[in-house]
């Protein structure tokens, strides 16, 4: 894939449809019941929504039948389900969220996530991660900042000044 090309502009429902159907058609065929099923929402919403990606050549699909992704609409769903993989690594991996934590966070971020920023976040969490010690300094102080935040994520007046000691802090 070409990472500077930008994909069609899909709104973030039309993206869910296709992330979703892409993960289920490595499984086998695509029924519009197991995807509205999986994405929590009605079996109309779920038909209209694929019928918009059918005219825009994303998904081929007949009345009560499967739902089939084209060569295009495998390309974008691929795309989205890397936009999900990188964010997911950046906030469980780098930034020490807990899957339930990070979940609804990444959910409204990766529809607004650039193929130029997709690149630059995946240097950044490849850096980070190739070095542990640094990931613990990061793990510290964001452990320290969140201590000493407002429920509003503010700073408080007792905020510290942080250096990047201890050098062995453990992840608990």
């Amino acid at each position: 894939m070409n990472y500077l090309k930008e994909p069609p502009r899909l709104t973030p429902s039309q993206e869910n449809y296709l992330e979703e159907a892409c993960r289920l058609a490595d499984a086998g065929p695509i029924r519009i019941g197991i995807l509205a099923q999986r994405l929590k929402l009605s079996l109309p919403s779920v038909s209209r929504g694929i019928s918009v990606l059918a005219k825009k050549g994303f998904v081929t699909h007949k009345t009560y039948g499967i739902v089939e992704l084209t060569p295009k609409g495998k390309e974008i769903g691929n795309g989205i389900i890397s936009r999900h993989s990188c964010l997911n690594k950046l906030f469980i991996e780098v930034l020490g969220m807990t899957p339930e934590e990070a979940e609804k966070p990444i959910h409204h971020l990766e529809h607004g996530l650039t193929q130029d920023l997709l690149v630059r976040l995946e240097t950044l969490i490849s850096l980070t991660l190739s070095s542990e010690a640094w990931c613990r300094r990061l793990h510290y102080r964001i452990k320290c900042r969140l201590e000493h935040s407002d429920a509003s994520g503010a700073r408080n007046s007792l905020w510290p000044e942080i250096n990047d000691e201890p050098w062995e802090v453990s992840n608990g």
